[in-house]
């Protein structure tokens, strides 16, 4: 997917008008997504404020939580552009911005963890299922019990006690439903609310920095949505945040410029690119899929070699992330140098630990 001229010019201009880091991503929440997003970030130093422009249909929590922390510890504000889709873990980035600006074609999606199927290749289901199962079993449940001791009362013409008509329902209530909860794994109900909780704990780490969610915003997205793929627009988003703004004319440019880039998620592979980098300096986009691999291999083969913008690795002359270096000291004091010292460059992006990387949102 190539950023034509245009668009980079327009970045640029806008970056500037805003005093902005103006990113781009593009595709899956991936594991290498994170690595990309730390090579773009500008070695210079940053500015005040990164704008990211997003589109996904979501990925690992993982990988959400660290680059929402990652932009957050490295500038002072952060804002999410959403064009279209911005679903799932694209949400949970979206927790950590102090500002969502949403199109008129925008929309995310709630945090409801997606967890592979047993025995199935590629099918997942939601982490809610088996909280629904129980709830509706509880209701129904209820209603039959209700239903079988007034049928029992009315039935005897007072005859049978209130005492004796009860103990009946319970019995036959419990009879009829017992092998449905039978059915039902206590370990597989708690291992979904464990990853349940794991998209719940980040969202609220992210919520209490950015100071963007509206109370108890994050429960909701978690739990309180019928579907994993629910529509949530701009009206519904301002129900969860607290500033949701619509682009302006400028942004709505560099999205027409943008084309497919912007409107268009991926599927196979993510974009990482920093569009508002100096025409010298400007970084060719980085494609992450199972790794990060370049556009222009030359380029970033040199780039490799050299050790300028890259973590040092590289696999066929392309630079790649590295997790074990990407917190190096160095780094981080560097940044905490070009932010005028004060501080933030040496604040953790590391996220907590959870047993279940491969958890998708």
């Amino acid at each position: 997917m190539q950023i034509s001229d245009e668009a980079l010019k327009q970045a640029r201009k806008y970056g500037e008008d805003n005093n902005a880091d103006i990113y781009l991503f593009n595709g899956p929440v991936g594991e290498s997504a994170y690595g990309s997003f730390f090579q773009a970030i500008p070695k210079q130093g940053v500015k005040d404020t990164a704008i990211l422009i997003i589109a996904t249909y979501g990925g690992v929590a993982n990988s959400a939580y660290r680059i929402s922390r990652l932009f957050q510890s490295m500038y002072s504000k952060f804002h999410i552009v959403i064009p279209s889709a911005c679903k799932s873990a694209g949400t949970l980035i979206t927790i950590g911005a102090h500002k969502i600006i949403m199109s008129s074609f925008a929309e995310l999606g709630p945090l409801d963890v997606q967890l592979y199927k047993a025995d199935e290749i590629g099918e997942r289901r939601s982490g809610l299922i088996a909280r629904s199962a129980l709830t509706s079993l509880n209701e129904q449940a209820f209603q039959l019990f209700e239903e079988i001791m007034i049928g029992i009362k009315n039935r005897s013409m007072g005859s049978v006690r209130f005492k004796m008509a009860s103990e009946l329902a319970s019995q036959m209530s419990t009879g009829l439903l017992a092998p449905i909860y039978g059915q039902i794994n206590p370990v597989s109900v708690g291992e979904d609310h464990r990853d349940l909780m794991v998209a719940y704990e980040y969202g609220e780490r992210l919520a209490k920095i950015s100071g963007n969610t509206k109370s108890d915003a994050v429960r909701k997205l978690v739990h309180d949505y019928p579907s994993h793929d629910f529509v949530i627009d701009f009206d519904e988003a301002g129900t969860l945040f607290e500033t949701v703004e619509p682009p302006d004319s400028d942004l709505y440019k560099l999205f027409a410029v943008l084309g497919e880039a912007a409107f268009s998620p991926r599927s196979k592979s993510a974009i990482v690119k920093l569009l508002s980098a100096p025409t010298k300096a400007a970084s060719k986009a980085s494609v992450t899929k199972d790794g990060d691999q370049s556009e222009d291999t030359a380029t970033q083969g040199k780039a490799s070699k050299d050790g300028a913008g890259s973590s040092g690795d590289s696999v066929n002359g392309e630079p790649v992330a590295n997790p074990q270096r990407e917190h190096r000291p160095s780094d981080q004091g560097a940044r905490s140098r070009n932010r005028g010292g004060s501080g933030r460059g040496d604040k953790s992006v590391q996220a907590p630990d959870a047993e279940h990387d491969t958890q998708v949102v």
